[in-house]
């Protein structure tokens, strides 16, 4: 292999090392949306001293929305859960849907 080819390979493998190093601008963005997004909560781990009270929450969900979401009512019970599991430790409270999800509240 003659000089100039290993120089052309050498100069090839630079640009290919420096474009792969290099951050994209999708890369600085997401890294400025992690500085924007809220802390996680977690629950903690002291449980209330009282009885666990249960709050009905009422869910509406309109036709476009049930249309376009497959699973919405496993969505929102499991929201309701993640919701149950923070707040249940200090606050007892737990949420729980106030009515069944069921074929006659779609209709309306």
């Amino acid at each position: 292999m003659g000089l100039a080819a290993r120089v052309a390979l050498l100069a090839v493998w630079g640009c290919v090392l420096s474009v792969s190093c290099a951050k994209r601008p999708v890369d600085y963005a997401r890294e400025q949306a992690r500085t924007l997004a809220p802390a996680k909560l977690e629950s903690s781990s002291q449980p209330s001293t009282g009885p666990v009270r249960k709050i009905r929450v009422r869910v509406y969900a309109d036709s476009d929305s049930r249309e376009q979401v497959v699973r919405w009512r496993s969505s929102v019970v499991s929201q309701l859960q993640r919701a149950s599991a923070v707040m249940q430790g200090p606050l007892g409270v737990v949420f729980e849907p106030a009515r069944r999800f069921d074929e006659e509240a779609q209709a309306r």
